[in-house]
């Protein structure tokens, strides 16, 4: 833990840091947010995010798949053209990951549930449990199982 927030480190790898949620009400609908950063085998940096849809005063109402979803994961990568983010600037890792990301996966869950599966998703990715290139429908598809799993998994351990 570094000042409260996790961050995993693989040597062989890069890290996953999670950054702070300020007051920002830019940041009103963020459960969790990781800049994982890749070193080998080429630099890349991506930003994982976990969102609570709708309910938040002032915003739009959020797309929903299905109406009793709660919360969305998102995976996006950095622009390499705009330079390595800062993990101390939410606001530049936000605005320079690419959108709309190309790994969303919307579901229902406690936010201390679906702050976990952010940090998990973090982990797996940093760990190589998981890729975090997410343009193939394999990697997709990988995806859809391993949320599947990890939540049925987060709400077994907390019940």
């Amino acid at each position: 833990m570094t000042g409260g927030l996790a961050r995993v480190d693989n040597p062989a790898v890069g890290c996953a840091e999670e950054l702070p949620i300020t007051g920002d009400p830019r940041l009103a609908a963020t459960v969790s947010h990781w800049l994982i950063s890749a070193w080998r085998p080429h630099p890349r940096q991506w930003l994982l995010g976990c969102y609570r849809l709708g309910g938040i005063p002032g915003w739009p109402p959020a797309y929903k798949i299905s109406p009793g979803f709660t919360h969305e994961l998102c995976l996006a990568a950095a622009d390499p053209a705009r330079g390595w983010l800062d993990p101390g600037r939410w606001d530049q890792a936000v605005v320079m990951a690419r959108w709309p990301p190309p790994l969303r996966a919307q579901f229902t869950a406690a936010d201390a549930t679906a702050h976990a599966l952010a940090g998990n998703a973090a982990r797996a990715i940093i760990t190589g449990a998981a890729p975090a290139d997410t343009r193939t429908e394999t990697t997709r598809r990988f995806w859809a199982g391993w949320l599947s799993d990890e939540l049925h998994r987060l709400r077994q351990e907390r019940n």
